[in-house]
């Protein structure tokens, strides 16, 4: 659950870095495929490095979540790891 929510809480937070600089001609905004967002002005510069840092982070983090999840998962059925280590 945790890599869930943190992959979706990553995948928000890239949608806003890579959101268009200029909005459309209709004055409305696509953030991550979605049209019709409306806003007084476009994202600051700076806002734009906080949400990619999180997204970089939140995306990671989901990453080795599931890493970790399957290679327990993989492990688990192997008969090798019941046995003791000399």
């Amino acid at each position: 659950m945790f890599a869930t929510f943190m992959g979706a809480f990553g995948l928000i937070c890239a949608a806003l870095t890579f959101a268009p600089v200029h909005a459309s001609a209709d004055g409305t905004w696509t953030i991550g495929g979605i049209s019709s967002f409306s806003a007084d002005s476009p994202m600051p510069w700076w806002a734009r490095i906080v949400a990619g840092f999180f997204a970089m982070v939140c995306l990671g983090a989901a990453v080795l979540g599931i890493y970790g999840f399957a290679r327990e998962l993989l492990r688990r059925g192997r008969q090798s790891d019941t046995e003791p280590r000399v």
